[in-house]
């Protein structure tokens, strides 16, 4: 079997189950866990216990927002996408995307002139702050993150 890159993203994690999916038929039951076939197949190794969880990240942002607002939250959370490969980057921005954005209502108001943005505003703008941290850093866009951004087009 050739080496696959984690950075391939399902492809990586096709070849990880192909490892442990004796006599699989086919693509579903590769995916299948318990009886259970997953959408995907970073899904399906997380079910298999392949890849570790996010544990760590998510106890390190939960403490990190007891003690920090949210524009000091972005470069963290940008870090741990860069550089530590959560598992479920999106479950972890939604665990933690109401702290990561605590000041961002008051940003919306003053200078895009937005007088009552909804929250899928603010979290979408989140998103976007998040972006430029990325670009800037590690030259990844959110979209090669699994974050769920609505692209909307902000501007700082």
């Amino acid at each position: 079997m050739h080496f696959v890159h984690p950075s391939t993203g399902e492809c990586f994690y096709l070849q990880t189950l192909l490892t442990i999916a004796k006599g699989a038929k086919n693509f579903d039951e590769i995916r299948m866990f318990d009886d259970t076939v997953h959408p995907i197949y970073k899904a399906a190794c997380l079910a298999h216990g392949l890849l570790e969880d996010d544990g760590e990240w998510n106890q390190c942002l939960a403490e990190a927002g007891e003690m920090q607002t949210g524009s000091q939250l972005h470069p963290l959370f940008a870090h741990i996408l860069l550089h530590c490969h959560p598992a479920e980057p999106a479950v972890l921005w939604q665990q933690h995307r109401e702290k990561n954005c605590n000041n961002l209502q008051h940003r919306l108001t003053t200078h895009h002139d937005i007088p009552e943005p909804t929250n899928d505003q603010i979290y979408d703008y989140g998103l976007y702050l998040l972006d430029c941290i990325l670009l800037t850093s590690g030259n990844i866009f959110l979209t090669m993150s699994e974050l769920p951004w609505d692209d909307h087009l902000w501007n700082n």
